[in-house]
C-alpha cells in the first residue's frame, strides 16, 4: 500500500463456537500479503461471570486499509486449519480458494466500509 494513499481503520472480527486462542487472519491486505496476523481476543460477556467448560471468545484486530476490495481468511491455532466466516460474504479466488470479501469504498459524502460484524 502506497504511503501517500489515504487509509481508514477497519476492524476485522471473528467468533465461532469452539474457537479458542490463538486465531489469525491473513488476507490480501496483510503485509506481506496472506501472512497470518494474530487476532486479539476477549471472553464473551455471557461467559465472564460463570465457569464454563468451553468458553466462547470474540477475536478482532484493526487494520488501516485504503479504499479497495480485499479477500481474507482465518487460521485456527498454529496448524493449517483455515476457515471463512460463514456470516460474511464468501468468494472464490482464481485458484479455487474460498475467502471472505471485504470492501472499503468511499463516495462523495461518506466512507462506506462493508466488513465483518
Amino acid at each position: 500500500m502506497a504511503g501517500s494513499e489515504a487509509t481508514y481503520p477497519v476492524k476485522i472480527t471473528f467468533d465461532s463456537p469452539g474457537a479458542c486462542p490463538p486465531v489469525y487472519v491473513a488476507g490480501s491486505f496483510t503485509v506481506p500479503k496472506w501472512q497470518p496476523k494474530e487476532l486479539n481476543y476477549s471472553l464473551n460477556k455471557s461467559d465472564e461471570d460463570k465457569v464454563v467448560e468451553h468458553p466462547s471468545y470474540t477475536f478482532s484486530r484493526t487494520f488501516d486499509l485504503p479504499v479497495g476490495t480485499f479477500q481474507y481468511k482465518f487460521r485456527l491455532g498454529h496448524g493449517d486449519w483455515w476457515v471463512c466466516d460463514g456470516k460474511e460474504v464468501v468468494v472464490t479466488d482464481a485458484l479455487g480458494n474460498q475467502n471472505n470479501r471485504l470492501v472499503v469504498a468511499r463516495n462523495l459524502r461518506r466512507l462506506a466500509i462493508h466488513l465483518p460484524k
